[in-house]
């Protein structure tokens, strides 16, 4: 009977047991009923030639991602396909594949590069506009510093806020392309927001960045720039993991979701939440593995990145 009694309740227990484990994947995956509105990507690195971005663009539609956001800044996919469009769609049609959106890194801070951003932008916005994507995003820190970035002072942010709000309107009314902020760092950027007009700055919220440089809450500037946001970039943060990179040692490295500090569940549930329709964007490319992302290596991490996606976060890509 003792036997009999034992019995029941290691089956009861190891029933509780399954139930509970049933009941935390439902909670990792289930856990806004809102349908999600926002689309899913990746932003892969390239080694700066144009056969590296076909390469990449191959294995992330093999993985199963089908927008695309690349820095243009080394690469300059813009100015290469400016004059032929139409190759470039049917060539990514081709690998079911959607150009969302392209970064650009801007030295807003000189006032003397205000006339060659210009320029600049009217070349890629129309380039984006004749493939179909969507944004234009400024790269980088606002400037430039000793220690790699520094808050500007009141005037020079006013002047940089000024030609961002400037250059956003002609990009929306001209190529209506939507201009960008893409945050490397905390330095700058809530007072940048604060002096832009919203109809003409939007924000991508690199959630990697914002933790690695200046310790961020993600989830809490998410939430306060709600409205902003257009663009956001999935990828951890491992504050205590050492690395050797471009012959140099260091610690803190960024590291596929998951795998760091960055709460993608709650942002996740926040983003269904609030019913954010943008971009939602894995991306690597930070502190440790800068060699890796800019070696045909890179493709290697694409489908950790969808196992993560899809099965963790529950994401449709």
């Amino acid at each position: 009977m003792l036997s009999s009694n034992v019995s029941a309740d290691r089956r009861g227990f190891m029933k509780a047991c399954l139930a509970g484990a049933l009941a935390l994947t439902q909670v990792a995956r289930s856990w806004s009923d809102k349908p999600q509105r926002f689309q899913v990507g990746f932003a892969p690195a390239t080694d700066g030639t144009l056969d590296s971005y076909w390469m990449r663009m191959k294995a992330l539609s093999e993985v199963g991602f089908r927008n695309i956001e690349v820095d243009n800044g080394m690469i300059k996919i813009a100015e290469s396909y400016a004059s032929k469009p139409g190759e470039f769609r049917e060539r990514m049609a081709k690998l079911n594949l959607r150009l969302a959106g392209v970064n650009q890194p801007y030295v807003f801070a000189d006032a003397n590069t205000a006339g060659a951003i210009k320029e600049k932008n009217a070349l890629i916005g129309k380039f984006l506009k004749d493939v179909g994507a969507s944004y234009l995003g400024w790269e980088g820190a606002l400037a430039p510093g000793a220690t790699g970035e520094q808050v500007e002072s009141e005037e020079d942010m006013r002047r940089i806020a000024r030609l961002a709000s400037e250059e956003g309107k002609h990009l929306k009314e001209q190529f209506g392309i939507r201009f960008t902020y893409h945050t490397h760092s905390t330095f700058g950027f809530r007072r940048l927001l604060d002096l832009t007009d919203p109809a003409y700055l939007s924000l991508n919220a690199d959630v990697g960045w914002l933790l690695a440089r200046g310790g961020g809450d993600a989830l809490e500037i998410l939430r306060a720039y709600r409205s902003r946001l257009l663009t956001i970039h999935f990828k951890d943060f491992a504050p205590n993991k050492e690395w050797n990179d471009r012959n140099t040692h260091g610690k803190g490295a960024m590291v596929v979701p998951g795998q760091g500090a960055v709460n993608f569940l709650g942002i996740v549930d926040f983003l269904k939440e609030s019913d954010f329709d943008g971009f939602v964007l894995g991306e690597y490319i930070g502190p440790g593995n800068y060699d890796f992302v800019r070696s045909p290596r890179e493709v290697e991490i694409y489908p950790k990145y969808k196992e993560y996606f899809a099965g963790t976060l529950g994401l449709k890509l």
